[in-house]
């Protein structure tokens, strides 16, 4: 019956069907083959595990994700500034300090990571480096107002 309506239809929209026909066949085929997640997914899904576990305070979980993710992709910024906010809220400052560097070297304008960062100098006595770091903080973000409070700090206890 079909073989009929494809005949009795006019040659292009045949051909169209047709057409419609083979890709339909080919994507399903393709589909059957490609259950591979793409890179880009793969870094997507890990870092969305790891930010839901990071907020859910499942904190060696979240860090599974992101070490995972740095597997696939050693320079995701992301990744390596959340390890940083964990060893940061566990008391790690040079584990900490060594993520938000990894990140920076990942993205030189990563206004939050270089943030973060001054503010382990500072911490550490490195004013000199801190108000280098807030200075390209501000420069990456402007409206950065936490980044200008701090450097002004500095820069009152510098006698600026």
């Amino acid at each position: 019956m079909l073989k009929h309506t494809l005949h009795s239809l006019p040659d292009t929209a045949r051909r169209a069907l047709s057409l419609v026909a083979l890709t339909l066949a080919l994507t399903l085929a393709l589909g059957a083959c490609g259950d591979e997640k793409t890179t880009a997914q793969k870094t997507s899904d890990l870092l969305s595990k790891g930010l839901l576990a990071h907020q859910e305070q499942k904190l060696d979980e979240a860090i599974k994700h992101y070490q995972k993710l740095l597997e696939i992709e050693p320079t995701n910024k992301f990744a390596h500034y959340n390890l940083g906010l964990i060893e940061q809220t566990r008391g790690n400052p040079s584990k900490a300090e060594e993520q938000y560097r990894a990140s920076i070297a990942a993205d030189p304008a990563f206004a939050s990571a270089l943030y973060n960062l001054a503010l382990l100098r500072t911490a550490a006595g490195a004013t000199d480096e801190a108000e280098v770091l807030y200075r390209r903080a501000i420069a990456s973000n402007p409206q950065f107002a936490e980044a200008h409070l701090n450097l002004g700090f500095i820069l009152r206890d510098k006698g600026n």
